[in-house]
């Protein structure tokens, strides 16, 4: 089997889809994180470490399960900030 996975990147919610060979959509979502608040006195890296990380967390899984051969992503285009 030579499934494709598409993802769509960013932080807030990482879109993500999985492609047959024929490019029958075989499965979809969409992986939400959010910062942490303010009042926990987080620093910035850290909470963008901890959200990248429960992203990686799930893409794995999802590589994994449908057996992933390739990989698509959309690249954030020029307008976007160096943190999107």
């Amino acid at each position: 089997m030579h499934n494709i996975v598409s993802f769509d990147p960013s932080f807030t919610a990482w879109g993500w889809v999985v492609l047959d060979i024929n490019d029958k959509i075989i499965d979809a979502g969409c992986i939400k994180t959010s910062p942490r608040p303010k009042k926990l006195r987080m620093r910035k890296g850290d909470d963008r470490c901890r959200r990248i990380s429960e992203i990686n967390q799930k893409l794995l899984e999802i590589i994994q399960k449908y057996e992933t051969e390739l990989i698509f992503s959309e690249q954030p285009h020029g307008s976007q900030s160096a943190v999107a």
